[in-house]
């Protein structure tokens, strides 16, 4: 069996709700294993269960139960629930023949999953991982054997300790053993059929095949609960995720399949061509209407828009120089705001270079934006925007390197 025939699937605590549940669940996994796919099953607790488990840890200990006291008490609810899944899959036959599941528990001598000791929200040692995935994992997936993995949990490395993930842990467990298997696909199955325009709760919301990597980390930035960023930064370029509804009628179809690379943790860039700030003012220039008919005009002429700052009384536009010069965007805007009456006065400084700094979950990491905008104390800011997961920085053309230079020093980054 050659990996790319290797898939994970992971059942969300909202589908293992029931007995019944549960042996649905199974039956996806049949259907899959029928198609001849090497499978890792991976379980989040029965629902509510690990609400139910803090609980009553902090009930019994007056607010007082260790972290790692808790890990402990955590862990029984998606221990429970795989072997649960266990009795499931093993109760059911495939032409004839018994199909044979295996569950890895954080007590076996084969448990894969190794970590830092941060009880609570742990690290996985991703080469550690990896080498006991490939030692231990592999070789039962080759002899088809279907593996059952408890999610959300990890064992501390030195002291072998149970530690937990984090939120939304499970997903993190499936994604990090697609990447350590090299799986062609992980399938997250959950109570949606997958990734929406909107709430369908709140509006006549439409289903999304297809996102790139990118775009969901502008959702989830924003708030919208696809899937974790800790659980995408283990997502490998050539592996796809799939988010599929529980009543699906196969879960390897459908949904919402996100694909391509995620972002390095840190990175900083230079646009390679020398840009144009307009400001232009008036009291009407917010109007939707204003800026459409302003940013066509930019359009108009070639040049490509890279940012913009919104003010009630104010815009300004960030765009490269079209090949015209410098002052025909300035006329064409000039001309568009007199004739439409949408502002009042417009100016121009054309000598910039834009610095991109980008990376997963920059916008909330403590402390970033300070060590960004350091290196400014001592050269000109034109201009500093944040938009999913990078901020952009508008400096005189003149300095750049010397800006690049400095910005990779304060986030200690090679030069």
């Amino acid at each position: 069996m050659e990996n790319n025939d290797i898939i994970v699937v992971k059942f969300g605590g909202s589908c293992l709700e029931s007995g019944k549940a549960i042996a649905k669940a199974g039956d996806h996994i049949l259907r899959e294993y029928a198609q001849g796919k090497g499978l890792v099953v991976v379980v989040s607790a029965l629902n509510g269960m690990t609400n139910r488990l803090i609980s009553l840890a902090q009930s019994c200990t007056n607010g007082k139960v260790k972290l790692e006291e808790l890990d402990e008490i955590m862990a029984m609810g998606e221990r429970t629930s795989a072997r649960l899944m266990i009795s499931a899959l093993n109760s059911k036959t495939l032409d004839d023949k018994d199909l044979e599941a295996i569950l890895i528990d954080p007590s076996s001598e084969i448990w894969p999953i190794y970590t830092d000791n941060r009880h609570g929200n742990a690290e996985p040692d991703i080469v550690e991982t990896r080498r006991a995935v490939k030692e231990y994992i592999l070789p039962l997936i080759r002899e088809k054997k279907v593996i059952v993995i408890p999610g959300f949990l990890g064992k501390d490395k030195n002291s072998g300790k149970i530690t937990t993930l984090g939120r939304n842990g499970s997903d993190t467990t499936a994604v990090l053993l697609g990447n350590c298997l090299d799986a062609q696909e992980v399938i997250l199955v959950k109570d949606v059929d997958g990734v929406y325009s909107y709430d369908p709760k709140k509006v006549e919301a439409s289903l999304i095949d297809h996102l790139d990597v990118e775009e969901v980390m502008a959702l989830t930035s924003a708030g919208t609960k696809v899937i974790h960023n800790k659980a995408l930064s283990y997502k490998t370029k050539d592996m796809d995720i799939r988010i599929v509804g529980f009543h699906n009628g196969h879960i390897s179809k459908g949904g919402t399949v996100i694909s391509g690379a995620v972002l390095p943790d840190l990175h900083v860039s230079l646009f390679n061509q020398k840009l144009q700030m307009l400001t232009i003012v008036g009291k009407d220039i917010s109007k939707a209407e204003n800026l459409h008919a302003l940013i066509e005009e930019i359009q108009k002429v070639g040049s490509e828009l890279v940012g913009a700052s919104l003010e009630s009384g104010s815009v300004i536009f960030y765009a490269t120089i079209p090949e015209a010069g410098v002052d025909s965007l300035v006329e064409i805007l000039h001309k568009k705001m007199i004739d439409a009456n949408i502002g009042k006065a417009i100016t121009n400084h054309d000598d910039l270079a834009l610095i991109t700094i980008s990376g997963r979950d920059l916008e909330t990491t403590p402390g970033i934006i300070e060590r960004i905008s350091y290196p400014f104390t001592e050269i000109n800011l034109f201009g500093f925007l944040t938009i999913n997961s990078n901020i952009r920085v508008f400096v005189n053309w003149s300095k750049r390197d010397h800006a690049l230079k400095r910005v990779k020093e304060s986030l200690n980054l090679p030069s």
